[in-house]
């Protein structure tokens, strides 16, 4: 049975090629050009947990949930920008060569070992925004 840290991981990585789909509309569809179809498309990662009652695309599929830890509401739209800026910082250096890559690398690396070693599997974002990510069973039986 997997943890709840590698369903998030994976529900991020699903969240990472909406991002992508995103960007290439677009890039192709509409010709913004690729920095500004990168900064359209991070919008999508700063407001995808406040999206479908607290889940992003990826949460979605994997029955996950993003919750406030003190109300244990789902996430809203702004404590969704406040637990996603830090994922969404790399992309304003991104075209600024070996910066860009390097905060990209630092930041989601950072990010992901937070998920796996910290307590209560709090990365910065979460600590931030005061809120959690559970399995939506879990909080469904709650209510």
């Amino acid at each position: 049975m997997a943890t709840l840290a590698s369903l998030r991981v994976v529900a991020f990585l699903i969240d990472l090629v909406v991002y992508v789909a995103v960007w290439v509309f677009f890039y192709f569809n509409v010709h913004l050009g690729d920095y500004l179809s990168w900064l359209l498309a991070s919008v999508y990662i700063l407001i995808k947990d406040g999206l479908f009652g607290g889940q992003s695309i990826g949460k979605l599929i994997l029955r996950l949930k993003v919750i406030g830890e003190e109300e244990e509401k789902p996430a809203s739209l702004v404590a969704s920008v406040q637990r996603n800026a830090i994922l969404v910082l790399p992309n304003i250096f991104r075209f600024i060569p070996f910066l860009g890559s390097l905060l990209f690398i630092l930041v989601y690396a950072w990010e992901t070992y937070l998920i796996f070693t910290h307590p209560d599997g709090l990365r910065w974002g979460d600590q931030f925004a005061r809120t959690r990510v559970v399995e939506a069973r879990a909080v469904d039986t709650k209510a």
